[in-house]
Order: C-alpha cells, then sequence, then structure tokens
C-alpha cells in the first residue's frame, strides 16, 4: 500500500493501523506537526489583527478525537479530513471553516456557527447540531454578498439537527437518512438529490421551507 492515500476515509482504529504499516498515508496522531495549543494561539492573532499577524491554523489530517473544543473562535480554520471523531465542539466558532471530508461522527456541535463552512463529503452521523447556525455567512459591509454553507454529499445519517439554521445550505446529494429534523429551517436550501428521513414528510409544518424543494425520500427496506 506504499503511497496509497487514506485520507479523508473512513477506517476504524484496526483498519487504520494496518493500511498505515503498508506504508499508506493517513490521519497524522495528535503529536503530528505542530503543537496543537501553539497552532491554536498563532490562529487567535491571526484572527484578532486581521491576518496581519500569526498564522491561519491548518489542523488538516491530524487525529484530534475526543478532543475538547468547546467555545473556542476557529474561525475559518483549515481542518480538511481532519478526524474529529467525537469532538466536543458545543458553541465553537467555526464561520467559514474548511471541514471537507472531516470525521465529525458522534461530534457534539450543538450551537455552534458554521456560517459560510465547507463541509462537503463531511461524515457527521450521529452528530448533535441541535441549534446550530448552518445559515449563510453574511457580509457586514455588503449585505448582498454571502457565503452559504455547503454540505454537498455529506453524511448525516441519524443526525440530531432540531431547531438547526439551515438556510440557503447546500444538500445536494446529501445523506439525512433517520435524522431529527423537528423545528428546522429549510428556507431556499438546495436539496437536489438530498436523501430525506421519511418523518420530514409528516412534519412539514414544522420544517420551514420544506414543501417545494426537490426531495428523494429513504430507501424502502
Amino acid at each position: 500500500m506504499n503511497d496509497a492515500d487514506f485520507r479523508g476515509a473512513i477506517l476504524d482504529p484496526e483498519m487504520r493501523g494496518q493500511v498505515s504499516r503498508r506504508g499508506a498515508q493517513t490521519t497524522a496522531e495528535r503529536s503530528g506537526g505542530i503543537p496543537f495549543p501553539a497552532l491554536l494561539q498563532n490562529h487567535k492573532l491571526w484572527l484578532d489583527s486581521g491576518s496581519r499577524q500569526g498564522a491561519r491554523a491548518d489542523i488538516s489530517d491530524r487525529d484530534l478525537s475526543d478532543a475538547d473544543l468547546r467555545g473556542l473562535d476557529l474561525t475559518a480554520i483549515v481542518a480538511a479530513r481532519c478526524r474529529l471523531m467525537g469532538a466536543q465542539l458545543h458553541r465553537t466558532t467555526l464561520a467559514m471553516a474548511d471541514l471537507r471530508f472531516a470525521d465529525l461522527r458522534n461530534a457534539q456541535l450543538s450551537y455552534a456557527d458554521l456560517r459560510g463552512a465547507n463541509l462537503t463529503r463531511a461524515y457527521l452521523s450521529g452528530a448533535d447540531l441541535r441549534g446550530a447556525n448552518l445559515a449563510p455567512l453574511v457580509s457586514a459591509h455588503r449585505p448582498d454578498r454571502q457565503w452559504p454553507t455547503t454540505l454537498e454529499s455529506a453524511k448525516l445519517i441519524g443526525t440530531d439537527l432540531r431547531g438547526t439554521h439551515l438556510q440557503k445550505a447546500k444538500l445536494t446529494r446529501a445523506d439525512l437518512s433517520q435524522a431529527k429534523l423537528e423545528g428546522a429551517d429549510l428556507t431556499g436550501a438546495n436539496l437536489e438529490g438530498c436523501v430525506m428521513p421519511r418523518t420530514a414528510f409528516t412534519q412539514q409544518a414544522s420544517l420551514v421551507g420544506l414543501a417545494n424543494a426537490s426531495l428523494t425520500s429513504d430507501p424502502v427496506p
């Protein structure tokens, strides 16, 4: 498996160890590269100085499973293919974050700020996103300029999305099988090819913006 690239692949720990020992690339251990606290310190300086000092944090391909990141300001952080399984991200700011292919299974993301984040092909199955904000990020200087949150082809199987703000979110080909959607706001969301839970069709009154969406129901068992 020399030079095989398994970054972003969903593997159990045993399989990940096997392919790594055989020469494949996988997500790095937490200790790899610049220490995480130093990255966060430089990232905060980068944000506070308007990018004039410090450096934008890049935690791509790292393993931060079960990390406690509650309430941190991680705006615009680069975390492509990062393993954040079971991570604590309650009320964490992740606006404009790059989370493509990130493993966020069973992560705690309730009331997190994910406006404008790129979650293309992210794995969010079993995650708690209650009350999270995935609406577009609107420019403070130009209200007509917006960055919608992208969840294209993301896995949200069994994800708790109750009360989640998903206005104008790009959910094309996303899988929301068995997701909890009570009170979610889907106004203007792109649901083309999206797999929705059966309950969505019986609870349209509590799902803003769902009635005119193009939907694909769960496959019949």
